[in-house]
């Protein structure tokens, strides 16, 4: 299409334009919401610095809990050094908690580490890589908080029947665990959705994981929040990281045959298919994503890349460190990155398992798993959808992408003001006439409002305007929001915040 065509179609079709500022606002642009997965990464600074950076970029801790808030942190203590939770990350989490404004929820550490010994593994055992100057694992990280007085800040061990756990129908039944449909099944095999109810030891509350704080005979107005710490580490099948680490939530005993119950149900290990020549893990991924699906997703997600282990979670020959630290609510998205990004680069090329930490590679088991999981959960893997806002503190900025190269034919600036309460304005510019759409998501990656949809616009510099509404012309509320830039193949995102009035 030659240019004066394209001025024409502008013409016909495009009145929102006009010079030198040509986007005037536009009415909400009809059409299907499309959903975003984004995913925070902070590198290159202490591990507290990129805790803390990652949170902010996020909204602050303050956008996923509240004051009065039980907050479930899951760790990953099944192995230790790169293995297990790094100890300052956790730290600083919890610190961020009990820093909000007024906090006087309570933090319980709890978790089902896959050993039949409670508070072993990663819980006892020092460190020699990932621990903290004050506490080199996570028991003592428990006991740090308890003598600076936060009684508030507790643990425990979600314990499976064949070691003294038992069978509960809900939290009337006292604690154990709930056995539930749905039934996952794959090539004839079938698992059951399993969770764990519990009683916080500060509080008496009884945490159905799934449905709520119960205490006195009901269900409480008290919200539950379940935030989930993993780690990024090879593994036998490829990679180990934020969904790997709801293992540790179901019911998973450590019986030889893999069942869970009356020789009928697998557990979601032995769910998986292996002889000495092949293994296929697409039933584990399968079952997981119908655990985020039915029972529970994480509030949120943080995955501790400080050190990560290419060939080993205990091996620190087989580690590097990485100085990253990741978050999101997606976390088929997180393992996706996380695998591509940052283990992948770390890994020996010479390593026999390279390939494995591919996520691309569809003839490898990683893939296969991470396929199932965003089919059965409806999480995202498609590398289109996945925002990455990324800062590196040997550099300045955040830096928003989606893997791709080169230079940009399209930019974005930030939006002024930021923070706003009624009316932003967001400049951006065209290196060369191109269709153009310009999108506003929430937190959660749901699309808001089509500012331009699929527009003509001329090069050089534009400006379009968000009065704060949703494509339904609704105030949306206050907090982050992202918007993002697309032309062709290209797209940028910024961050931006409406505050209250």
């Amino acid at each position: 299409m030659n240019r004066r065509e394209f001025i024409k179609r502008i013409s016909a079709g495009a009145a929102f334009l006009s010079f030198p500022y040509r986007i005037k606002k536009s009415r909400a642009q009809s059409g299907n919401s499309s959903d975003l997965a984004h995913v925070f990464v902070s590198k290159n600074g202490t591990v507290e610095q990129n805790v803390e950076k990652v949170l902010n970029m996020m909204g602050g801790i303050e956008s996923f809990v509240s004051p009065d808030d039980i907050v479930i942190l899951k760790p990953n203590c099944q192995w230790y050094n790169q293995g297990t939770t790094n100890i300052t990350a956790m730290k600083k989490l919890i610190e961020m908690i009990l820093d909000i404004p007024g906090f006087n929820g309570e933090v319980i550490v709890a978790e089902n580490h896959q050993k039949s010994t409670p508070y072993s593994r990663g819980w006892t055992k020092n460190n020699v890589i990932n621990g903290d100057p004050e506490a080199n694992n996570m028991g003592q990280l428990i006991e740090l908080f308890r003598t600076r007085g936060y009684s508030n800040v507790t643990k425990y061990h979600w314990l499976n029947t064949e070691n003294g756990g038992k069978v509960v129908a809900g939290p009337w039944d006292g604690d154990g665990y709930v056995r539930t449909d749905p039934v996952y099944e794959f090539d004839g095999r079938k698992t059951l959705m399993t969770y764990p109810v519990f009683t916080s030891s500060f509080s008496g509350i009884t945490i159905d994981l799934k449905n709520g704080a119960w205490k006195n005979g009901k269900f409480i107005d008290r919200k539950v929040k379940l935030i989930n710490t993993s780690v990024l580490n090879h593994h036998f099948f490829g990679v180990t990281s934020s969904i790997k680490n709801i293992m540790g939530i179901v019911e998973l005993p450590g019986n030889d045959t893999g069942m869970l119950v009356d020789n009928e149900y697998y557990n979601f290990h032995g769910i998986i298919y292996e002889d000495e020549d092949h293994i296929d893990v697409r039933a584990m991924g399968g079952a997981l994503g119908t655990f985020l699906r039915e029972i529970r997703k994480p509030d949120l997600n943080i995955v501790t890349a400080e050190w990560v282990g290419w060939g080993s979670r205990i091996d620190p020959e087989e580690a590097v460190q990485a100085h990253t630290i990741l978050g999101g609510l997606d976390p088929v998205a997180l393992d996706y990155f996380g695998s591509k990004n940052v283990l992948l680069p770390h890994t020996p090329e010479n390593y026999i398992k390279y390939d494995y930490h591919n996520p691309d590679r569809e003839d490898r088991p990683f893939n296969q798993y991470l396929s199932e999981c965003a089919k059965e959960s409806g999480l995202i893997m498609d590398q289109a959808k996945i925002q990455a806002h990324v800062f590196d503190y040997t550099q300045s900025g955040v830096q928003g992408h989606t893997y791709k190269t080169g230079s940009y034919r399209v930019s974005i600036g930030q939006n002024y003001p930021n923070p706003f309460y009624s009316n932003t304005t967001i400049p951006f510019n065209i290196k060369n006439d191109s269709y153009v759409s310009l999108i506003v998501y929430n937190i959660r990656g749901r699309e808001i409002k089509r500012l331009i949809d699929n527009k003509a616009v001329l090069k050089g510099d534009n400006i379009a305007y968000w009065d704060g509404k949703d494509g339904n012309g609704r105030e949306v509320p206050f907090g982050m929001y992202f918007c993002r830039i697309i032309s062709g193949e290209e797209n940028y995102t910024i961050r931006i915040l409406k505050s209250r009035k």
